[in-house]
């Protein structure tokens, strides 16, 4: 409830005080997430400076949306790796596809998978990845349906990225498994249940 944080906020305050720490109210958002998200709520306030209320915030370079559940805004990704590929197509042009796909897979991929293992991405948001690096393939070979693209994948050597989101997934979930730090163990188990 509203209430209870509130609370919780009082109490991160004064022990940060405690400390010797404060809040940054200049870079502290409340972004709501749940079934209660569009209702308008009383301020929720850092000492007498109340937090601002935002539909889209951005954490670690990962954009979160407010809503029924947590939603990610894929847009800014997306933008770079347009980005990053013209920048790669306008300096070696499509003649030549293995060196275009080998550049756009260091260069402008890695702008669309920024922190998707971490993510809990379902089929529609692993699509909404995906169909940039389609996209790149229909301009590399002129071709438009998705049969074909795939073929040019596979021949390419080129996984597709809603694979390439789930490997990544796979590798951190690992990694949170054997990690000594107890609180990604309990990540670990969670996430686990929560596929279950």
């Amino acid at each position: 409830s509203v209430v209870h944080l509130q609370k919780l906020l009082v109490i991160c305050q004064t022990e940060l005080n405690a400390i010797g720490l404060s809040l940054n109210i200049k870079k502290s958002k409340l972004l709501r997430i749940g079934k209660r998200f569009k209702v308008n709520i009383a301020n929720i306030c850092v000492g007498d400076i109340p937090l601002e209320c935002c539909k889209e915030m951005r954490y670690l370079g990962v954009f979160f949306k407010s809503g029924l559940t947590l939603q990610f805004n894929f847009e800014p990704g997306k933008r770079k790796f347009y980005a990053s590929v013209n920048n790669v197509l306008s300096k070696v042009g499509t003649g030549k596809p293995d060196v275009v796909l080998s550049l756009c897979n260091s260069f402008a991929v890695p702008c669309l998978l920024y922190g998707s293992e971490a993510m809990l991405l379902n089929k529609s948001q692993k699509r909404i990845l995906d169909k940039p690096l389609k996209i790149l393939f229909l301009k590399l070979f002129n071709i438009t349906d998705n049969q074909s693209i795939a073929y040019c994948q596979y021949y390419m050597n080129c996984l597709p990225l809603y694979y390439r989101i789930m490997a990544r997934s796979c590798k951190f979930l690992e990694s949170c498994e054997l990690s000594s730090v107890d609180l990604l163990n309990i990540l670990y188990y969670a996430l686990i249940v929560q596929h279950k």
